[in-house]
């Protein structure tokens, strides 16, 4: 039984050399097109918001209907500093943050309590001076809430469509060496559970964790496959050493290595010494520019 490539550190260093390259060249090419989509969708939302904001800082606001327009819950934790996440601030005001919070005056008092207190003083600063806005402040608010959010929601975009890309291309790949595409089972307990030799399916359960891709090896091998997209080297650490071989430490621990291949396919900027390091303790490690490899590796 074969397995695949270990990359020597010079061959690791090049290759993330590259993709990182590929990395910066679609960044700085990619259009603006979705950050402005994002803008103009959440901007009359905002707008409402912050011009009714003296009204929700003393709980004289209509939040099940501020919080029913689109984007209502995602400005409404966007008027923080910094902006709260919805499992932040499910924690910090003791009631669940979902779309049925417009529908619950308890709810939505307790989740306006935390809010009220943490709001952004240089955003609104009339809130803390006790005044009414002045309407160049109410612009400005406006713009700096909208645009913090469309950020944030293009971040969000993006890395599911690295994601889905990333998961496409290594179907593509994976049909290049002749493996056809099953359909996913909800859990792989027993190797038996797994594609037949020369299938694959996507999202599963491989025993006590998920793996993005599962193919049955000629061998009889289960290959399980994370797909991972880095935008820093820092960042790589928790995709990489922590996500994915995380991962593939349970694989290995619930199969063995005689029976599971864990692997991860890589898209980004990833540091080196973390790549080494994740090599080092069991996983096999695929460029998503050089798919290829595990054409080759799997025919």
């Amino acid at each position: 039984m074969k397995n695949p490539t270990e990359w020597t550190h010079a061959q690791l260093t090049a290759d993330a050399k590259d993709s990182r390259g590929i990395f910066r060249k679609e960044r700085i090419e990619e259009p603006v097109d979705k950050y402005l989509e994002f803008y103009d969708s959440i901007e009359p939302t905002a707008q409402t918001f912050v011009e009714g904001l003296s009204d929700i800082n003393v709980g004289n606001a209509d939040m099940a209907t501020l919080l029913g327009m689109d984007w209502g819950l995602e400005v409404y934790r966007y008027l923080t500093a910094p902006p709260i996440s919805a499992d932040d601030l499910a924690t910090l005001s003791g009631v669940p943050v979902s779309s049925a919070l417009k529908n619950n005056p308890d709810r939505i008092d307790a989740t306006n309590t935390t809010v009220q207190l943490l709001m952004d003083p240089r955003r609104f600063p009339w809130l803390a001076e006790k005044r009414k806005p002045k309407k160049a402040e109410i612009e400005v608010a406006v713009k700096a809430t909208t645009a913090l959010l469309a950020a944030q929601k293009v971040q969000t975009y993006r890395r599911g469509l690295a994601r889905s890309s990333q998961e496409a291309d290594v179907k593509t790949a994976l049909r290049a060496a002749g493996f056809k595409e099953t359909k996913a089972k909800k859990d792989i307990v027993l190797l038996t559970d797994a594609p037949a030799i020369g299938e694959f399916s996507g999202e599963c359960m491989v025993g006590s964790t998920r793996a993005d891709i599962v193919a049955r090896l000629k061998d009889g091998r289960v290959l399980a496959i994370e797909c991972k997209t880095s935008n820093s080297s820092v960042n790589s650490y928790k995709r990489v050493n922590h996500e994915a071989l995380g991962k593939a430490a349970k694989w290995l621990e619930d199969f063995g290595k005689k029976q599971v291949v864990p692997a991860a396919t890589l898209q980004g900027v990833f540091s080196v010494d973390n790549l080494g390091n994740a090599q080092e303790r069991g996983l096999y490690l695929f460029w998503q520019f050089r798919l290829t490899d595990l054409t080759s590796y799997v025919k």
